[in-house]
C-alpha cells in the first residue's frame, strides 16, 4: 500500500484460527466445513451472530455444529419469541406503536413507585445504560459482549413479560391493569426496537423485520433514534415520538432447523 502511495490502515483486527475436531481448518487436511450448507439450514443472521460472539480474536476457537444451533435457539428463544409475543392479537388489540403523550411514566415516577415493581426500575436502568456500553464494546471490538449484553436485556423484558401476564391485563377494563399494560407495550416495544438498532451489524435481516414492523423508518435506526427514548425515560419529555401504525404482521424472526442424525456440515464433496 506504500508504495502504491496508497493509505495504510488505522488498525487492524487480527484474528485467530476456526478448529474443527482440536485441528486448525485446513483445505489440504480436509477439515472444513461447507458454507453455503450452514447458511441453508441456520440463515445468515444465526452464523453471523454465532461467529461474532464465539469470535476468535482473543484465540482459536472450535467450529461445533451443537454450539451453533444453540446460539440460533437463543435467539428464536429470546429475540424472535419477544417479538412474535409482542405482536399477538390477545395483547396489542391495536396495531399502533404507542404515543408518548398519556400514560406513559419517567425513569424518576417509576423509582418513586407509582405500582410499579423493582423490575421495572431495573428494565429501565438497563435501557438507560445499554447504548452506550454495547457503543464501547463494539468501538473495542468486543463484539461477544456487546451482544451478549442485548440479549441480557431482552431476557429481562421476556421475564417482565411473563410476570406482567399481559394477556389478563388485555382482559381487564381496571384503570390500573390499562395503565399497566399500556406501560409494559410502550416499553416492550421500545426494547424491541433499541435491541434492532443495536443487532444491525449482527443480524442485519432480523433487525430490519423488527424495524420496518415498528415503522421505524431507515433514517432513523441509529443511536439519535435511541437517545430520544432516553430522554423520554429521564424527564417524561413526549412531545418529538408520537404514535404510528404498525406495519404488516410480525412473523418469525428465526427458523430452527430440524437435523436428522446424519447432518454434517462437512458434507462430501464440498470441501
Amino acid at each position: 500500500l506504500m508504495a502504491a502511495e496508497l493509505p495504510v490502515p488505522k488498525q487492524l483486527l487480527v484474528h485467530a484460527h476456526w478448529t474443527l475436531e482440536k485441528k486448525k481448518m485446513s483445505k489440504s487436511r480436509g477439515n472444513v466445513v461447507c458454507p453455503e450448507h450452514m447458511l441453508d439450514v441456520f440463515g445468515v443472521d444465526a452464523l453471523r451472530y454465532f461467529m461474532l460472539v464465539n469470535n476468535c480474536i482473543n484465540g482459536n476457537y472450535e467450529f461445533n455444529e451443537a454450539l451453533l444451533l444453540k446460539s440460533l435457539n437463543e435467539l428464536a428463544d429470546v429475540f424472535g419469541n419477544l417479538a412474535m409475543r409482542m405482536s399477538s392479537k390477545r395483547i396489542l388489540r391495536d396495531p399502533v406503536y404507542p404515543a408518548y403523550d398519556s400514560g406513559f411514566v419517567p425513569f424518576e415516577s417509576v423509582k418513586a413507585g407509582a405500582g410499579h415493581l423493582p423490575e421495572d426500575q431495573q428494565l429501565v436502568q438497563t435501557l438507560l445504560s445499554l447504548p452506550d456500553k454495547v457503543w464501547d464494546f463494539y468501538e473495542r471490538r468486543r463484539f461477544d459482549a456487546a451482544l451478549q449484553h442485548v440479549i441480557d436485556m431482552l431476557r429481562h423484558v421476556n421475564g417482565l413479560f411473563q410476570h406482567m401476564e399481559p394477556w389478563k391485563l388485555a382482559k381487564s377494563s381496571s384503570p390500573d391493569d390499562v395503565a399497566r399494560l399500556n406501560w409494559l407495550l410502550r416499553i416492550t416495544m421500545e426494547s424491541l426496537c433499541t435491541a434492532a438498532i443495536l443487532f444491525q451489524p449482527a443480524l442485519p435481516n432480523a433487525s430490519q423485520v423488527v424495524l420496518e414492523w415498528l415503522n421505524v423508518s431507515p433514517e432513523e435506526r441509529n443511536f439519535r433514534r435511541i437517545r430520544q427514548f432516553q430522554s423520554i425515560i429521564r424527564d417524561g419529555k413526549v412531545d418529538h415520538i408520537k404514535g404510528t401504525a404498525l406495519v404488516g404482521k410480525m412473523g418469525p424472526l428465526f427458523v430452527k432447523p430440524r437435523l436428522d442424525g446424519d447432518e454434517n456440515l462437512q458434507k462430501p464433496g464440498d470441501t
